[in-house]
C-alpha cells in the first residue's frame, strides 16, 4: 500500500517538474516576443517624433500625416 502511495507521489512530481520545465520556456519565449515588440514600438515612436519635427520645416508632408493619423499622434507624444 505504502508502495503504491509512493508511487503515485512519485508521478505527481515528475508531471509537476514536467510542467514548471514546460512553462518556464513558454514564459521565455513570450519574454523575447515582449522585448521584441517594444524594440518595434520604441522604433516607431521615434519614427513618428522624426516625422513630426519633418513636418514643421516641410508642411507639404502635413495631409500624408493627416491621413495616416499621425499629426495628432505626434503632437501629443512631444508634449
Amino acid at each position: 500500500m505504502l508502495l503504491g502511495a509512493a508511487a503515485i507521489l512519485v508521478l505527481g512530481a515528475v508531471g509537476l517538474c514536467w510542467l514548471y520545465l514546460h512553462n518556464t520556456g513558454e514564459m521565455r519565449t513570450l519574454q523575447g516576443q515582449a522585448q521584441q515588440l517594444q524594440l518595434r514600438q520604441q522604433g516607431v515612436n521615434a519614427l513618428v517624433q522624426d516625422v513630426a519635427a519633418y513636418s514643421e520645416t516641410h508642411p507639404a508632408i502635413t495631409p500624408i500625416l493627416e491621413s495616416a493619423g499621425i499629426t495628432n499622434r505626434a503632437k501629443a507624444s512631444a508634449k
